[in-house]
C-alpha cells in the first residue's frame, strides 16, 4: 500500500496528487504542481512552481549529526524533506538554542529566480512576529547552498496529526482554530498573504499550540499576482485557479477548509488532478459539516461555510471576524496576554455582536425623546431669545432699517449688506447685579432688549477677513455712504452710524436736522427729551455732537447724536448696561481665566507629546494610518464645506484666492491635528483599552449597519442629551431660585445669521471629533507619565470641563461641571470613542438655544432642524442596533 508522505493518506496506483492534501505524490515523474500544462482551458498563465517530482531534494550536503556549519550551527538531525528543500534540526552554538535550518535543493540554488523567491520568503516571513507563527530569523549561504534559520518547533504538522487520529476533539479543534485565526490575522496585519495555508504548513508544538509556517509563496496585500497560479490545489480558492490576485479572502477560504478538516477529519471534496480540483472548488457546494458530525456547533458551521463561499466578497472580512464567531472567542485578551498590540481588524472583529432587544432599543430611544423634550423645556427658561417676547424676523428688521435710513437721507441701493444678532458684553455684569429670579423674569421689561439685531450695508462689497463674517469692525468702516443700524429684537432702534461723503464740496448747509424719525424708530418721544452736554465722541467722523436725556419705559435714558456738515451720521440710545467700547476691557473672572489658560496649555503640550509618539508609531508600523486618513479626510471635507457656507463672499478674484488658501489650510490643519493625535494615541488604546475602540473600528471598516455601531451611536445621543440637560439646568436655575449661577444663555450668535451660515455651523460641529480625541489623548499622556489610570481620568475631567468653569456661584458651577465630566468620561471609557464623538456632536449642535416650544418665533424652524438632526442620528442608531431582532419584539411581531 502506497501512502502520501505529507498526510499518510492511501494513494491510488497512478495518482499524481494526494486526494486528501493535494500534494504531489512523486508517482508520475512528468507532473509538476500547477504548471502551465495543468491548465485545460483558456490562456496559459504564469505559474509559480512550488515543487517538482523530478527535482528530488539535494542530498549532496549529506549533513550527518554532529556536523558543524559556518562554525556556528551543529546538526542534530534531519526533520524532513520536501519539494522546497531539506530541513535540519541544529544547535546555534553562539546563542545556545535549538533552531531549524531549511536548505534549498541544489537545483534551486542554481536557479536565480528560485533563490530570489527564497530571499523574498525570508523578507516576508520576518515581518510577522506572533506566538502562533513560526519565526524566521535570517538567511545565509554556504558553499553555494542557500539556507534560512528559523524557530524550531518541537512537534508535528497538523496534516500528520489528522492523518493519524482523524478529526480533533471538539474543544481542541476550537483551540487550534482560534490560534490559526490569530496567527493569520497577525500576518494580514503586516500586509502579508500566505497563499499556501494548509495542514502541512501548520505545526502543533509540544504544548499543543498551532504555529503557521512556510511563507515561501507569500505576497504582500495588493501586490500583483495576476496570472500566477500558486498554492496547493486542495486548499486553493476558486478565483486562484483563474490566475486572479490573491487576497485576504483567498487565505480565509483555505482557513475554512482547514477548520472543516479539523472538525470532520476530511475535506469536502476529493479530486485526482489540478483541473478536477478547480472544478470542485468553483462548481460544487461543500457538504455541511453537520452531515459528518452530529454535535456540530451551528455558529462554527455557519462561519466555515461563509469562508467557503464561491464569491470572495461574501466571505468574512478578516481572520478575526472568523475568530469572533467561534465559541469561547476572546482574541483581544489573547493578543494582549501574548504581549501583542492587536491590529485594528482584530479590534473590529472582537466583542459582542451588539444587537439590542426591541425592549432595550425602544427604552433608549424613548429616553432620548424624553430628554430632548426636557432640553427644550430648559431652553425655554435659560436661553436669552426664549426669555424675551417673540421678536421680528431678520428680513423684516432689515427692511425697517432701510426705511429708517432712507428717512434721514441714506436711500441709495447698497452694493452689499449683511445682518447678525449679538449681545452687548456689558449686559452680563449689569444682569449679575439683579437678584434672581427677577433677572430672568423681568428681562422682557428691559429697554432696549438685550438681544441686538445689526444691519450693515455699503455702496462697495464688504470685503471681510477671517472668519469671513461681517461685523461692526470687519471690514472696518471706510467708504462714504456706508452705514449700520442696531435694533433690539422688537425692532426698536438703538444705534445708527454712517460715513459721510469724503469730499467737502458735496456737503452743503441745509435746514435744521430732523432727529424725529430716529427718535420715533427708537420708540422715544423727542418732545419729552431735553438736551444735555455732549461729553462723549461718536463712533464715526463728525463735526457736531448732540446729547439728550429722556424718561421712558421706566428708565432715564441718555441719547447721543452727531452730524457732519448738517447730515446725521450718528445716533445711539445708551442702554443701562452699555460701557465705553474704546477702553481697556475689564478682566474676566478667575474661573474663566484659569479654565481657558489650562485648556490652551494642555492642548499645546498634547500636540508636542503626541508628535513624538506618532513619529515612533509610524516608524514601527503600529499606527492605524488607514483609519487616521479616513477620518481626517472626513474632517477636512465637512469642515471646509461648513466654513464655505458661513462665509460672506466678495466677488474679487484675489479675495477668493486668499479665502480658499486660508480656509483649506485651516481645514487641513484640523484634519492633520486629528491624524497626529490619532496615530499617536490609537495604538496605545488598542493595546490597553481596546474595548473602547471596537465600534469605532467597525465603523471605520465600513460597518455602517453593524448592530454594535448602532447601539453605541444611540447611547452616545443619550449621553449627549444628558450633558445638555446638566448644562441647561445650570443656566436655568436663576429663573426659579434665588441663586446667581449664570447670567443668561447666549452662545455667541453664530447660528443667528443667514440660513447658509446656520447650516454651515451645524456641519462645522464635526470638530466634536477633535475634542473627543483630545480628551482621550489627555488620558493617554497622563497615564503614560503617572502610570495611573485614576490620575489620568481626574486630569481628563478637568480638561473636559475646564473651559466651562464660569459663573457667579463656584459651588454650583463645580457640581454641574463634575456631573458633565462624569457623563463625559463614563461615555468614553465604558461605551467607547464612537459614543463620545456622537455625544459631543449632539451637545455642540444644540447649545445655541434655538430650540423652542413656541413655533410662532421666526427661529423655531432652525431649532426644529437641530432636533431633527439629533433624532435622525438616534433613529439610525435605534434601527441598526436592532440587527435582525423584530422592531416590536417577538410577541407583537407574531
Amino acid at each position: 500500500m502506497i501512502r502520501c508522505q505529507y498526510c499518510s493518506a492511501e494513494l491510488g496506483e497512478h495518482s499524481c496528487f494526494c486526494a486528501k492534501c493535494g500534494q504531489p505524490t512523486g508517482l508520475d515523474s512528468e507532473t509538476d504542481t500547477l504548471t502551465s500544462n495543468d491548465q485545460q482551458d483558456g490562456p496559459t498563465p504564469h505559474v509559480a512552481k512550488r515543487a517538482s517530482s523530478e527535482s528530488s531534494p539535494s542530498r549532496s550536503l549529506n549533513l550527518s549529526p554532529g556536523t558543524i556549519l559556518a562554525g556556528r550551527y551543529r546538526i542534530l538531525g534531519i526533520l524532513g524533506r520536501g519539494g522546497m528543500g531539506t530541513v535540519y534540526k541544529a544547535d546555534d552554538l553562539t546563542l545556545g538554542q535549538v533552531i531549524a535550518l531549511k536548505f534549498l535543493p541544489e537545483s534551486f540554488s542554481r536557479d536565480r529566480e528560485r533563490v530570489e523567491r527564497f530571499y523574498a520568503e525570508v523578507r516576508t516571513a520576518r515581518q510577522v512576529s506572533h506566538p502562533n507563527v513560526c519565526r524566521v530569523y535570517d538567511v545565509s549561504e554556504l558553499d553555494g547552498h542557500h539556507f534560512l534559520t528559523m524557530e524550531y518547533v518541537d512537534g508535528e504538522d497538523l496534516s500528520a496529526l489528522l492523518g493519524r487520529i482523524g478529526q480533533l476533539p471538539k474543544a481542541k479543534a476550537l483551540e487550534v482554530a482560534h490560534e490559526l485565526c490569530a496567527g493569520l490575522a497577525a500576518a494580514h496585519a503586516k500586509k502579508v498573504i500566505h497563499r499556501d495555508l494548509k495542514p502541512a504548513n501548520v505545526m502543533i508544538d509540544g504544548r499543543g499550540h498551532a504555529r503557521i509556517t512556510d511563507f515561501g509563496l507569500a505576497v504582500g496585500i495588493g501586490e500583483s499576482s495576476n496570472g500566477e497560479v500558486a498554492g496547493t490545489p486542495a486548499y486553493m480558492a476558486p478565483e486562484l485557479f483563474d490566475g486572479k490576485q490573491a487576497s485576504v479572502q483567498s487565505d480565509l477560504y483555505a482557513l475554512g477548509l482547514i477548520l472543516y478538516e479539523l472538525h470532520t477529519g476530511k475535506l469536502p471534496w476529493v479530486a485526482r488532478s489540478v483541473p478536477e480540483w478547480g472544478r470542485r472548488h468553483a462548481e460544487e457546494e461543500p457538504r455541511a459539516p453537520s452531515t459528518f458530525v452530529s454535535d456540530m456547533d451551528t455558529n462554527v458551521e455557519r462561519m466555515i461555510l461563509r469562508c467557503l463561499d464561491k464569491n470572495p466578497s461574501s466571505r468574512p472580512r478578516s481572520a478575526m471576524q472568523v475568530a469572533a464567531a467561534l465559541p469561547g472567542s476572546n482574541p483581544l485578551a489573547a493578543a494582549i496576554a501574548a504581549g501583542e498590540t492587536p491590529p485594528p481588524e482584530m479590534v473590529a472583529a472582537a466583542g459582542e455582536e451588539g444587537s439590542l432587544s426591541a425592549g432595550k432599543a425602544w427604552g433608549l430611544l424613548t429616553a432620548v425623546a424624553a430628554g430632548l423634550v426636557l432640553v427644550v423645556f430648559l431652553a425655554q427658561h435659560s436661553m436669552l431669545a426664549n426669555l424675551l417676547p417673540p421678536g421680528k424676523p431678520p428680513e423684516v428688521l432689515s427692511e425697517e432699517a432701510r426705511q429708517v435710513a432712507a428717512k434721514i437721507g441714506y436711500a441709495d441701493a447698497p452694493a452689499d449688506s449683511a445682518y447678525w444678532f449679538d449681545l452687548d458684553p456689558g449686559y452680563y455684569r449689569y444682569s449679575s447685579q439683579i437678584a434672581a429670579p427677577q433677572r430672568y423674569q423681568d428681562i422682557g421689561s428691559e429697554f432696549p432688549y438685550p438681544q441686538q439685531f445689526w444691519y450693515r450695508q455699503s455702496p462697495y462689497p464688504l470685503r471681510t477677513s477671517y472668519p469671513y463674517k461681517v461685523t461692526d469692525s470687519d471690514p472696518a468702516p471706510l467708504f462714504s455712504g456706508e452705514w449700520r443700524m442696531g435694533m433690539d429684537s422688537a425692532g426698536r432702534l438703538n444705534y445708527f452710524a454712517a460715513i459721510a461723503p469724503q469730499e467737502s464740496g458735496a456737503l452743503r448747509s441745509g435746514p435744521a436736522l430732523d432727529w424725529q424719525p430716529l427718535f420715533a424708530a427708537a420708540d422715544l418721544n423727542q418732545r419729552e427729551a431735553h438736551e444735555v452736554e455732549a461729553n462723549s465722541l461718536p463712533d464715526v467722523p463728525a463735526d457736531k455732537n448732540f446729547a439728550w436725556e429722556a424718561a421712558a419705559h421706566g428708565k432715564t435714558l441718555k441719547i447721543q447724536g452727531a452730524s457732519f456738515r448738517n447730515k446725521i451720521v450718528f445716533f445711539r440710545v445708551v442702554a443701562p448696561w452699555a460701557r465705553p467700547a474704546r477702553v481697556p476691557p475689564s478682566q474676566a473672572d478667575f474661573l474663566s481665566r484659569f479654565g481657558f489658560a489650562f485648556f490652551v496649555a494642555v492642548v499645546f503640550a498634547l500636540l508636542a507629546i503626541c508628535f513624538l509618539f506618532a513619529r515612533k508609531n509610524v516608524k514601527q508600523g503600529r499606527g492605524d494610518r488607514r483609519g487616521a486618513i479616513r477620518v481626517a479626510s472626513v474632517i477636512f471635507v465637512i469642515l471646509f464645506l461648513g466654513q464655505a457656507l458661513t462665509t460672506h463672499y466678495t466677488g474679487d478674484a484675489d479675495w477668493i484666492f486668499v479665502w480658499f488658501l486660508l480656509l483649506s489650510g485651516l481645514a487641513l490643519t484640523n484634519a492633520v491635528q486629528f491624524a497626529l493625535l490619532y496615530v499617536a494615541l490609537e495604538p496605545y488604546v488598542r493595546r490597553t483599552w481596546p474595548e473602547i475602540l471596537i465600534s469605532w473600528s467597525r465603523l471605520l471598516a465600513g460597518g455602517w449597519t453593524n448592530p454594535l455601531v448602532g447601539r453605541d451611536v444611540l447611547i452616545g445621543v443619550l449621553f449627549g442629551v444628558g450633558m445638555l440637560i446638566a448644562n441647561f439646568t445650570r443656566i436655568a436655575l436663576p429663573d426659579w431660585f434665588p441663586v446667581g449661577v449664570d447670567v443668561v444663555g447666549w452662545q455667541g450668535g453664530q447660528s443667528w445669521r443667514e440660513a447658509p451660515v446656520f447650516f454651515g455651523n451645524v456641519a462645522s460641529n464635526i470638530l466634536a471629533l477633535m475634542y473627543a480625541i483630545g480628551s482621550l489623548a489627555v488620558i493617554f499622556v497622563v497615564a503614560k507619565i503617572t502610570r495611573s489610570k485614576a490620575a489620568a481620568l481626574a486630569i481628563a475631567a478637568l480638561f473636559s470641563v475646564g473651559p466651562s468653569l464660569f459663573g457667579e456661584n463656584i459651588w454650583i458651577g463645580v457640581l454641574v461641571a463634575l456631573a458633565i465630566a462624569i457623563l463625559w468620561l463614563t461615555c468614553m471609557m465604558r461605551v467607547g470613542l464612537l459614543s463620545i464623538c456622537v455625544a459631543l456632536f449632539v451637545v455642540y449642535v444644540m447649545s445655541d438655544g434655538l430650540v423652542t416650544f413656541d413655533f410662532s418665533r421666526w427661529y423655531a424652524w432652525r431649532g426644529a432642524v437641530e432636533l431633527f438632526v439629533v433624532l435622525a442620528i438616534a433613529l439610525y442608531g435605534f434601527k441598526v442596533a436592532l440587527g435582525d431582532n423584530p422592531l416590536l419584539g417577538p410577541a407583537l411581531q407574531d
